[in-house]
């Protein structure tokens, strides 16, 4: 569960999106796609690719604009188990196995939704994620 945190807020950390005022739920979503597509190539070598194994979809449950110019996001992301964990490359078992378990088809991981809160701050380039 605390895997699922750590790569949902990597996810935005990673990532600037060009917006106008408050973050959209879209952006939120192409900033998880995106940051998805860079853990697909760290997971390469093991023959794995995250959007391959996992859907991975990302709620936007509330926004509220801080004094400080940053916006409060709450989001719930669930992960599910698009295939068995014997159908992955045995290279790749054992790491998927110590996030997900002995996932199956279907299953979503770490027990359904996690919730997350995280700030989103508009810059020069767009909006980023801040702490």
């Amino acid at each position: 569960m605390k895997f699922l945190k750590t790569v949902f807020t990597a996810v935005l950390t990673l990532a600037l999106v060009a917006c106008s005022n408050a973050p959209s739920d879209a952006d939120v979503q192409a900033v998880t796609q995106q940051s998805l597509q860079q853990v697909d190539q760290q997971l390469a070598p093991l023959g794995l690719r995250w959007s391959d194994v996992f859907d991975t979809q990302v709620k936007i449950k509330n926004k509220a604009k801080q004094e400080d110019g940053r916006w409060l996001i709450e989001a719930e992301t669930t992960v599910t188990a698009k295939k068995d964990l014997k159908e992955l490359p045995e290279s790749a078992q054992m790491l998927v196995f110590a996030f997900a378990g002995d996932m199956k088809k279907g299953q979503a991981i770490g027990g359904g939704a996690v919730t997350d809160k995280f700030y989103l701050q508009k810059g020069d380039a767009g909006w980023m994620a801040v702490r």
